[in-house]
Formats: structure tokens, C-alpha cells, sequence
């Protein structure tokens, strides 16, 4: 367990920030502008206020930096899913697509290009740094619903959203 913080402790601090940041572009950008303000109140009731690009600092247990960490991951994945649901169930499967414009849209602002020989080269090298942090909040079968599943390390891109039963509903 760590007792400092290091950086990978910062780079899983800046996925729960990219994933809120997701949310709200998915919130504005695709909910319904007359339920937007009930459905964010709604989700900060169920699972606690955004983080803000808060210092880490000021925010972690610095006691329990893995288990917040986790935590903190989990709600933001958990939320994220919840809201896509709640849209979906009241737009309709077609809102998928928007969704899925949100995330390329969000990619492509905040991604950059990177070559095939690049990323893996990237993973060989941070593989044997990364400990206990990497699988921070591991999928199980029950955590896959409402996920974007990508595979591109490979140079191959497939994105696939999945509804509460597991059956893949759009395939882009």
C-alpha cells in the first residue's frame, strides 16, 4: 500500500477527472436541455459531487490512497453509466449515437495521434512500473453493461455500447 502519492496515483486521479469531464460533455450535449439540471442534481444525489480538478492533494486519504482511489473511480464510471442509461430510456437507442459522437468528439480534442509501434512501446515500458494501481477497479460480467468496449492498440478500432442485459445494441 502506498503511503506518498506517485505518479501513477496523479494519471488514475486524471481518468476520474476525464470521465467526469465525459459526462458533462455527454449531459449538455445529448440530454434533453429540460432535464438537464434535475438529472445532474439527480446523479450528484445518488453518487456524491464531481471533483472538479481539485488538487489530489486536498482531496485524498492519504491513509487509504488505493481504496479512495477505487472508489472514487467507480462512482465516476457508475455515474457515467447511470446517465447514458437514463437517456437512453427516454430518447431512445438512437441516442447511442450521439453518445458515441461525445467520446470521438472527446478523443479527438483530447488524444492526439500516437502510432501503433508508439503505444506499444508505451505499454512495454509502463507495464512493470505500474503495481497494485493498474487494475484499480477491475470489470467483472456484472460491471460490462453500459460500457464502451475499444480494442485499437491493434490498429483496429471497435467500439461497441451494451444495454443493461448485455446485448450489444450499436457497433461502430
Amino acid at each position: 500500500m502506498s503511503r506518498f502519492l506517485g505518479p501513477i496515483h496523479h494519471w488514475l486521479y486524471s481518468k476520474i477527472n476525464l470521465l467526469e469531464d465525459i459526462e458533462k460533455g455527454i449531459l449538455t450535449k445529448v440530454a434533453d436541455p429540460a432535464v438537464q439540471a434535475s438529472l445532474e442534481k439527480e446523479l450528484v444525489d445518488t453518487y456524491g459531487p464531481y471533483l472538479n480538478h481539485a488538487p489530489l492533494e486536498s482531496l485524498i486519504d492519504q491513509d487509504n490512497i488505493h481504496g479512495w482511489l477505487q472508489n472514487k473511480i467507480k462512482i465516476a464510471e457508475l455515474r457515467q453509466s447511470r446517465l447514458i442509461e437514463k437517456i437512453v430510456s427516454s430518447a431512445g437507442e438512437d441516442t447511442y449515437k450521439q453518445v458515441a459522437g461525445v467520446y470521438a468528439d472527446f478523443g479527438k480534442k483530447h488524444g492526439g495521434a500516437i502510432s501503433t509501434d508508439e503505444a506499444q512501446s508505451l505499454n512495454k515500458f509502463s507495464r512493470p512500473l505500474i503495481t497494485s494501481c493498474w487494475r484499480v477497479c477491475p470489470a467483472t460480467e456484472s460491471t460490462l453493461s453500459h460500457q464502451t468496449h475499444q480494442t485499437s492498440l491493434s490498429g483496429k478500432r471497435t467500439d461497441a455500447f451494451m444495454n443493461h442485459s448485455g446485448t450489444k445494441v450499436v457497433q461502430m
